[in-house]
């Protein structure tokens, strides 16, 4: 990270324009919409098997980064 830092320079600008907030504010609701609509199907249709799909679902997408080596 100090390598980032002295490259870049100490006075970086932060700085979100229009779009940046819009597509924040698109990403938001579309991620909460996808949430709300995956757990009415789960108490619809599913069953507690719903919990073991999201554990294993987060240990898959944790994995690979933690597996790959670090370039120097």
């Amino acid at each position: 990270m100090s390598r980032v830092r002295a490259r870049s320079g100490a006075d970086m600008a932060r700085v979100l324009r229009w779009w940046d907030l819009v597509g924040l504010g698109l990403g938001g609701m579309v991620g909460a919409g996808v949430f709300v609509t995956t757990g009415r199907a789960n108490r619809l249709y599913a069953g507690p098997g719903v919990v073991v799909s999201y554990a294993m679902a987060g240990l898959c997408g944790c994995s690979p980064p933690s597996a790959t080596p670090s370039s120097p």
